[in-house]
């Protein structure tokens, strides 16, 4: 290959480390099953969820929602619901934070993701549990899933059920192809 790199046999065993990481946390392999215990997002009311009727609130629920093929790292847009804000779209920009769901004026909701800025002028409605954001932000564009409003005791135990899954992963030395 002219770069003076063997390739890889088929029984190569291929160490993930060398020494040890630092933190305890970096040497974990995160089981993907982890991502997928819930059968539903959960979600929690937003700075704005006043502006938006009972029945608005419903149908954001109500109904399987995908990720559309427009999406990046700032936000993903969502498909499958058209949201209506009785007060209207433009609102004095505030402080968005990551899994905020926003509407904007052609009613299509998106979830801020990684990269998103740090005020928003378009009304929120709800925001991603934060221990359902790992697997919200894996998801691929057209896999169905669902979204139901939680309680913010719900979204704590979630966050602490997350957690301690991740604490009983053992560590990953390494891997043999």
């Amino acid at each position: 290959n002219g770069m003076g790199v063997m390739p890889i046999r088929t029984d190569a065993h291929l160490p993930i480390s060398v020494t040890p990481a630092s933190s305890p946390a970096m040497q974990m392999y995160i089981d993907p099953l982890i991502m997928q215990t819930r059968a539903t997002l959960g979600i929690l009311p937003s700075s704005q969820y006043d502006h938006f009727s009972e029945q608005t609130k419903a149908e954001l629920v109500g109904q399987p929602l995908t990720i559309s093929a427009r999406y990046n790292r700032m936000a993903y847009r969502l498909e499958g619901v058209q949201i209506r804000c009785e007060q209207g779209y433009d609102i004095l920009s505030d402080g968005v934070t990551m899994g905020a769901i926003q509407v904007p004026g052609d009613g299509q909701p998106f979830v801020l993701m990684a990269d998103h800025q740090p005020t928003g002028g378009y009304p929120k409605i709800a925001c991603l549990c934060q221990a359902d954001l790992p697997r919200f932000a894996q998801m691929a564009p057209g896999q169905p899933f669902k979204l139901s409003w939680v309680s913010m005791d719900q979204a704590m135990q979630a966050w602490t059920d997350l957690h301690t899954q991740i604490e009983q992963l053992t560590p990953l030395r390494g891997i043999t192809l």
